[in-house]
Parts: C-alpha cells; structure tokens; sequence
C-alpha cells in the first residue's frame, strides 16, 4: 500500500506523471500506475520528456516515488529535474511505514 504525501489537499487523478528512483539510483517515468516500471531514463532526460508533456497540459500531476534504499540526493535531482522541466506541485509517494514491535 502507498501514501499520497502532498503538500497541498489536492485529488490526484488516475494518469499523473510518476518518477520512480530504484535503490541504484537509476530514474524511471510512468505514466498512471507507479508500479509500472519501464527502462531506465538518464536524469537529463526527464525535464526534456516532462517539459514538453507539462507545457501542453500543465496541471497534469507529477509524483516522485523513492525506494526505502536510495540515497535522498537522487530523490532531490529527480525533484529538481521536474521543476526546470516546469511541475509546480511535486508530491511524494512513499511506502505505509511498518509499525515497530512494541509500538502503541
């Protein structure tokens, strides 16, 4: 299960633009389903890719999904990609923490 972590209360529709980072740092972008993973996008790829899509519809929502392993710097590249390539509102999509024994 994931949580939707977005800074505003926005309605996320079906078809936003995911960014997923794997625990190698390597970039991912989907269209929908952030389970879906296609091939590997190098990092400069992904502003010239989203920059035009964003340009023609630009309230279409984009997320940034991180695995639990990778390094935050290439979870903020990613982010700051994005910006450059025009996304005013990035959410994040992480993973439903696990409860930890003796937790209450």
């Amino acid at each position: 299960m994931y949580v939707f972590v977005n800074p505003v209360n926005v309605t996320v529709p079906d078809d936003p633009i995911v960014v997923s980072v794997d625990k190698a740092g390597k970039y991912y972008v989907t269209l929908g389903d952030p389970d879906k993973q296609g091939e590997p996008v190098e990092l400069a790829e992904i502003g010239d890719k989203l920059g035009k899509i964003l340009r023609n519809k630009p309230k279409t929502p984009v997320m940034v999904k991180g695995d639990g392993a990778v390094d935050y710097a290439s979870v903020v590249a990613a982010m700051a990609a994005l910006q450059g390539a025009g996304a005013t509102s990035i959410g994040l999509i992480t993973e439903e923490p696990q409860s930890r024994s003796g937790a209450k």
